[in-house]
């Protein structure tokens, strides 16, 4: 048996090889829908939005359940929520960084 060896053919097969999909593993975002329904309610909210950020990318941004208990007004991305008690947690951390 007589083998060729071509180094274009070599080149070619390391491309294709290259562009085949690989099994990037577990989806970090798999399930989140189903967590944050569980939380609506366990919590017993109306509705909720969800934000996840990398770097300067959205990775998703997802609105859940409605406006107000009894009614039927989903949550869409021009709902405006009470800020609440959530500048608290960034005032703190203004006041002592961790490094």
């Amino acid at each position: 048996m007589k083998i060729y060896q071509n180094p274009f053919c070599t080149f070619f097969l390391f491309i294709i090889i290259s562009a085949a999909p690989v099994n990037a593993g577990p989806k970090p975002l798999e399930g989140l829908d189903a967590y944050i329904k569980k939380g609506l309610s366990a919590w017993e909210l109306p509705g909720l939005a969800v934000a996840v950020v990398k770097g300067d990318d959205i990775i998703l941004m997802k609105e859940f359940g409605v406006r107000e208990v009894g009614k039927e007004s989903p949550v869409d991305e021009n709902t405006i929520f009470a800020i609440g008690s959530t500048s608290q947690s960034g005032s703190d951390h203004l006041r002592h960084p961790k490094n």
